[in-house]
């Protein structure tokens, strides 16, 4: 057990390192262990208002300095009414003053010209969940009390 807090971004890279030290060493056991702890931090990322699809972790794109995760966003017109997706890809990078820099790309040529403004609000919570401390508390990530 742990109390350590550490921002997501965080645990997700050093569960990203873990995985790939057990494959490279062959311990099976552990890198299952730290898969599940893998995608439990992913579904931090579900977190309903239009983010009702889970998130996927792009492995393949992710490395110790850079996170790529894949998701929707269910959008809204002006009654409130949902009436379409947003398919969208943010990258998170290291960043020496803001500790992570947050970039979205449009995945779907198709948007709508009034929902690509939602572009800034995504970051804006990826951002905010990234940098959201979790701690390891009997074998599994809770979000930190500050």
């Amino acid at each position: 057990m742990s109390d350590k807090k550490q921002p997501i971004y965080q645990a997700i890279a050093g569960r990203l390192s873990q995985i790939k030290n057990c494959k490279k060493s062959g311990n099976l056991e552990w890198e299952q262990k730290a898969d599940e702890a893998l995608r439990e931090l992913i579904g931090f990322f579900r977190i309903g208002s239009g983010f009702d699809v889970d998130a996927t972790l792009e492995r393949d794109k992710c490395n110790r300095t850079k996170i790529v995760i894949t998701g929707s966003y269910h959008t809204m017109n002006e009654a409130g009414y949902y009436d379409g997706w947003v398919r969208f890809q943010v990258t998170a990078t290291g960043d020496l003053v803001f500790g992570v820099d947050v970039k979205i790309k449009n995945l779907d040529k198709s948007t709508k010209r009034q929902y690509r403004d939602h572009f800034d609000y995504i970051v804006e919570v990826y951002h905010d969940i990234l940098t959201s401390n979790v701690v390891w508390v009997d074998g599994g990530y809770k979000m930190a009390q500050d």
